[in-house]
């Protein structure tokens, strides 16, 4: 049975967390490349930034740190996670290499924190949340401002009540039929503020059938113009509120693509890392 990618991404982590002895660094490996005789390293600024998702709805987000010293030939290992106001909260504190089971495996829980794939699949969760939910909670992604005007394309078409709207196309290759979940406020604009009867509508409709273009707005805190290029296709400027939530429907759109584009391999790769290196060590899953 094939696996969705949000499970994949949950048991890998669920993995490495039953066995982190596998995959953390060992007391040994810290001090690989430390001075002989005393020292102190405690100016670690932390790594990238890592996601965390502490009840399944609000994302924190934490560089995790670590200290290093050696006193009186006892060597010592603090475990930090700095926040985005630079707040350092200790989770693990050793005072020489652990020597019960229990303590051991604490050890190679809090070490898990470093390793690299790891921290990827904690980014993996986040962006398949982004990817599910439409949100970027933590700022991650390079979105399109929603303060400023809307513009994109439009195919109308007339009847014997004025212009609608029959296809949008907005910017990122999204077709919709219909009017894409545009404002109410908007889907009113071209079902009643173009009479057949009204000047307006007879400059739109010889726009239509000739070319050129003709405004057709509609007045208040939005502002929503459509200029009539021709051939039953024209271009929608719009301003205030009606803007912000179309700009906001488009940046879902964007968040949703960008998220699916970091997923769509890496995960498969994390997880086969993690269920070969088990192999390796001998453990059956």
């Amino acid at each position: 049975m094939t696996m969705s990618r949000e499970k994949k991404i949950n048991r890998a982590i669920w993995l490495m967390e039953q066995y982190p002895e596998v995959f953390a660094s060992s007391w040994k490996d810290f001090f690989n490349y430390c001075p002989k005789g005393d020292f102190s390293y405690n100016d670690d600024e932390g790594g990238d930034w890592i996601p965390v998702n502490e009840d399944r709805e609000n994302w924190s987000k934490y560089r995790h740190a670590v200290y290093l010293s050696r006193e009186n030939g006892v060597e010592m290992i603090d475990f930090c996670s700095i926040d985005c106001d630079g707040d350092s909260d200790p989770f693990g504190c050793y005072e020489g290499e652990p020597k019960t089971e229990i303590d051991i495996y604490q050890f190679s829980l809090d070490s898990l924190t470093f390793n690299c794939y790891y921290a990827l699949l904690h980014i993996a969760a986040y962006n398949e949340w982004c990817y599910r939910h439409a949100e970027d909670p933590l700022g991650n992604y390079y979105l399109s401002r929603v303060d400023k005007p809307v513009r994109f394309m439009v195919e109308y078409k007339e009847d014997e009540e004025g212009f609608h709207a029959t296809r949008s196309m907005m910017k990122g290759g999204q077709v919709a039929d219909g009017l894409f979940g545009l404002p109410e406020d908007l889907r009113y604009m071209f079902d009643n503020e173009v009479p057949k009867s009204s000047k307006e509508y007879y400059i739109a409709y010889k726009a239509v059938l000739e070319g050129g273009s003709c405004d057709l707005s509609c007045g208040g805190p939005n502002k929503i113009t459509l200029i009539a290029k021709g051939n039953g296709k024209g271009i929608i400027f719009a301003e205030g509120t009606i803007a912000k939530e179309l700009a906001e429907k488009k940046q879902r759109i964007e968040i949703r693509k960008i998220a699916n584009r970091n997923l769509t391999k890496d995960v498969n790769e994390y997880y086969r890392f993690v269920v070969d290196e088990l192999k390796k060590a001998g453990i059956k899953i």
